[in-house]
């Protein structure tokens, strides 16, 4: 699985921040959504705990 990123940016509304400073946020996107089944089957093959 591979996550989906988006780079969101707003104005630094902070006191005595420039007037053209910006803020830039990461933010994921959800893909596909597991049942427990599913992520028990994912945590599982991806380390040593069992199911």
């Amino acid at each position: 699985m591979s996550l989906k990123l988006s780079l969101k940016y707003q104005m630094d509304m902070t006191k005595g921040a420039p007037a053209d400073r910006k803020l830039y946020y990461v933010l994921t996107r959800v893909s596909s959504r597991l049942d427990l089944e599913k992520l028990c089957d994912a945590i599982a093959s991806r380390s040593t705990a069992s199911r």
